[in-house]
């Protein structure tokens, strides 16, 4: 919880500070046309003379939030458990049903 509030204030007073000062500016330019949904959120704040591939601070705060989410989160200390994270990981769930049904195949083959 603690961990959490930590992350709502650093992002809420990034997003605070940047869009005061790119507001309405194109901070980048994507190599490819994005797809509907993003297309949206990519030009928002910029007004209509910006093209397709213009990205406004907004998208780019959204996007770099969700990447270093977890290292922010880290470096606080605020990270789940060993036992935890190894119990979400969708990776450890694959390889404990891999190891089931072999399991299951040897004992019916036995």
């Amino acid at each position: 919880m603690k961990g959490t509030f930590i992350m709502v204030i650093i992002g809420s007073m990034a997003f605070i500070s940047l869009r005061q000062k790119y507001v309405g500016q194109t901070v980048a330019k994507l190599p490819f046309e994005p797809i509907w949904p993003f297309s949206k959120v990519l030009n928002r704040g910029l007004g209509a003379d910006a093209g397709p591939n213009d990205c406004s601070i907004y998208f780019l705060i959204g996007i770099t939030s969700v990447a270093i989410k977890n290292t922010i989160t880290a470096l606080f200390g605020y990270l789940p458990s060993k036992q935890a994270q190894h119990a979400i990981s969708p990776i450890t769930s694959w390889k404990k049903a891999m190891t089931q049904y072999m399991e299951m195949i040897e004992n019916k083959e036995k």
